[in-house]
């Protein structure tokens, strides 16, 4: 019985002492956006040789998320206002111990769109004239009748290839995440011409939850001729 129990005494002295080296670590963490669902990038100062995250109980190696394995991102899929818990734990060459924990506060859902301007690879692909006037018309299907709101954009005064707009187009958006038929239809014309040469629907929890965590900005058009919709969701 006498090995048995200087073995187990072993073990249990190098358990303490395991513990004994854990040091704490802080996580900072920076939010991509102010509106949920978002995504936040972490980060822990060290030379870590072996890492884990948990986001909200969920574990990812760290060598699965970025080859630094102090930095990691992840996206909150929190509907309202909350708290995401994220841990982290990690070692170093010489087999140090690192832990680390911290809720991070959430934001609400958007409930106003902005819309800004307009970018892309090539303008002249989109448009018919960069010297000419355009009327870009907005109509919020929420879900009827709808709001509409336009602004004629001069290309002249374009910066490369994109366009600011002068009067950026605000929308109040209650309760559009719980409605997957919120849509906008936006359409681009000569401003002397009654006819769209461009037309689109935009599905805004689609975007919201793709585009916008993505790209930062929604895209309206596809293949060579793409298109960006500058936006700004608000709390």
């Amino acid at each position: 019985m006498k090995p048995i129990i200087f073995v187990l005494c072993f073990v249990l002295m190098l358990s303490c002492k395991k513990e004994e080296i854990q040091k704490a670590v802080l996580i900072k963490y920076e939010l991509t956006d102010d509106v949920s669902p978002v995504k936040v990038k972490l980060s822990v100062d060290g030379d870590f040789h072996r890492s884990e995250w948990m986001f909200d109980n969920r574990y990812f190696n760290g060598s699965n998320i970025n080859e630094n394995k102090g930095k990691s991102e992840w996206i909150f899929k929190d509907n309202g206002i909350g708290f995401g818990t994220v841990k982290f734990s990690g070692s170093d060459k010489n087999n140090g111990k690192y832990v680390g924990e911290v809720n991070i506060p959430l934001p609400k859902v958007a409930t106003k769109i902005e819309f800004t301007g307009l970018s892309a690879k090539s303008l002249s692909a989109n448009f018919p004239d960069l010297n000419g006037e355009y009327k870009i018309e907005f109509s919020l299907y929420d879900p009827y009748p709808s709001v509409l709101k336009s602004i004629i954009v001069n290309l002249k005064d374009r910066e490369g290839e994109s366009i600011t707009f002068k009067q950026p187009v605000l929308f109040d958006i209650p309760r559009f995440y719980d409605n997957a038929e919120h849509y906008v239809f936006l359409s681009i014309s000569r401003s002397n011409e009654p006819n769209p040469f461009f037309r689109t629907n935009i599905y805004l929890k689609t975007m919201y939850l793709s585009d916008r965590i993505n790209f930062g900005k929604l895209q309206i058009n596809y293949n060579e001729k793409a298109m960006f919709l500058e936006a700004d969701w608000k709390p």
